[in-house]
């Protein structure tokens, strides 16, 4: 009893965690966007920026286990070269799995200087399942921006922006799908843990009284 009502207490504190997060990450979404400095700070997570440069398609990187509505896929991760300070590592979006190579996407291959918005992204968490990055094979499945940058042989801000949802020539990759909604159902847990506290209660009345231990 005793253990199920820890739990069930753990998950409303859990609960009110979640909810200030939430809140954290809406006011942050909620500020106007502005133009990535150089070296941007934590404060700067799911921040609305904007940035200029050029893409360097030759060191694209993929990061594997990424669905769109069902079907599997990459995103894609180029850095941009900006005129002043350290390139940027951007998330472009998603392609299909069986466009993973860049040569079968020329269209998306953006020459020379461009323009974009996007949602900069500074700490990225690892699942619980989420396979280990093969750097010497480079295949990625979580960010690292410190293994990315010696990849890439660039000096990467220690940031990613996610881009918007385009438009981006040829349609890929697809953009603005980042997902900044958290799932939180740590109160359906409490809830959970604590009617099994109270069917144990009653388990355990009904047992006694079986047994004439109790009126």
């Amino acid at each position: 009893l005793a253990a199920l009502l820890a739990l069930g207490g753990w998950q409303l504190q859990r609960a009110e965690w979640k909810a200030a997060l939430k809140s954290e990450r809406a006011a942050s979404l909620a500020r106007p966007e502005v133009l990535l400095p150089s070296a941007p700070g934590a404060d700067f997570d799911f921040r609305r920026v904007r940035l200029e440069g050029r893409f360097a398609h030759d060191s694209e990187l993929q990061l594997y286990g990424r669905s769109h509505q069902g079907v599997a896929g990459i995103h894609v991760l180029t850095p941009l070269i900006r005129p002043q300070g350290p390139a940027v590592l951007v998330d472009r979006g998603w392609v299909p799995l069986a466009l993973r190579h860049a040569a079968s996407r020329p269209e998306g291959q953006i020459p020379g200087s461009v323009s974009l918005s996007g949602i900069a992204r500074v700490h990225f968490p690892r699942g619980p399942f989420t396979p280990d990055n093969d750097d010497a094979g480079n295949t990625w499945f979580v960010v690292d921006l410190a293994a990315m940058a010696r990849q890439v042989g660039l000096d990467l801000a220690p940031v990613l922006v996610e881009a918007d949802a385009g438009p981006h020539p040829g349609g890929l990759p697809l953009g603005g799908l980042g997902r900044h909604q958290l799932v939180d159902n740590h109160q359906r847990y409490a809830f959970t843990w604590f009617a099994l506290a109270a069917v144990l209660v009653v388990i355990f009345v009904l047992f006694r009284r079986r047994l004439g231990t109790l009126p």
